[in-house]
């Protein structure tokens, strides 16, 4: 009876390794076939190819019959580590409308290449830079009301919250009809760390290194991470939207708008607003008091992105 046994639990474990192997040779030769479209259609990834370049990156547009158009974010400042597609896999679990969608990370010539979402229509801030007309106040609030939602999702879609740690308008994309869409995910490491007992008692996974250095919030520099990063970022993007004015130029004699803005509240003047925008006053008003409950320096009493996702 033993033997029986024996030999029929043998029998079982070889099925399940055969199965297993079938379905690693699947993904390889999948990965295997996208490695190659990709190689194919940007000639090797030949300059006259790339649409956009970073300090660390660039970007190239494919068709991939897994996943239709997509752009390829090829890491040109680092090499594959063996947490690469252990991180990719973690991105893929996000899907939401207004967070960029991971597909795949694959390994070209030693090098990362994040497979995702291809959105079309460049980032908020060029928008806001370029003072384009079609930028009115509704499609502004669409975005707003979007990226909060977003950043919502990625704080409570899983038990581990996920703190982007860099949320500005030059990381909120556009599609064709405006919707925005959180992205840059892929420069650093995830990695786990606590967020403060007296605010919050859970783990948090953070994207090490990708840290706006110029935006973080005042606890920053006490070595706490929190949510509020993403909050806090979330009110400096309110007032580039409400003023049309880029976030580091200097105005009336100050570094940033959150420190002109500061003042503004303080002395009861007029924040700056677009021209271009027309904005009505009670909506004005709102993204305004929504803007100084996110830019609160006490984490403590910084305003909730769940009562800011229902402007």
């Amino acid at each position: 009876m033993g033997c029986l046994f024996s030999c029929w639990k043998t029998e079982v474990i070889n099925i399940y390794e055969k199965r297993k192997e079938m379905r690693l040779s699947k993904i390889k030769r999948a990965n295997l076939d996208t490695v190659q479209e990709i190689i194919q259609q940007t000639n090797n990834f030949a300059p006259k190819h790339r649409v956009n370049q970073g300090t660390f990156s660039e970007i190239y547009l494919c068709q991939i019959r897994a996943y239709g158009r997509v752009a390829i974010k090829r890491m040109t400042k680092y090499n594959v580590s063996v947490n690469a597609a252990k991180e990719s896999q973690f991105l893929r679990r996000y899907k939401h409308r207004n967070v960029i969608q991971f597909h795949q990370c694959v390994e070209i010539d030693n090098q990362l290449c994040y497979i995702m979402e291809y959105v079309e229509n460049g980032n908020l801030c060029q928008h806001l830079q370029d003072q384009n007309p079609q930028l009115n106040c509704w499609y502004r609030l669409q975005i707003c009301l979007g990226t909060a939602q977003g950043i919502q999702y990625l704080h409570s879609a899983f038990l581990k919250s996920l703190i982007h740690g860099d949320i500005r308008t030059e990381n909120i994309l556009l599609d064709s009809h405006y919707v925005a869409k959180i992205g840059k995910f892929d420069q650093s490491k995830l990695t786990k760390a606590r967020i403060p007992r007296n605010q919050f008692d859970d783990e948090i996974a953070i994207l090490q290194g990708s840290l706006g250095y110029t935006r973080i919030p005042p606890e920053a520099f006490r070595g706490e991470i929190t949510l509020g990063y993403d909050v806090y970022g979330f009110g400096s993007v309110l007032l580039e939207v409400l003023s049309g004015r880029p976030y580091l130029s200097p105005f009336q004699g100050f570094q940033t708008l959150v420190q002109y803005y500061r003042v503004c509240e303080e002395n009861k003047c007029v924040f700056p607003r677009d021209p271009y925008a027309h904005w009505p006053y009670n909506i004005e008003k709102t993204l305004q008091n929504l803007a100084f409950g996110c830019l609160q320096e006490r984490p403590s009493i910084r305003l909730s992105l769940k009562k800011a996702g229902y402007i």
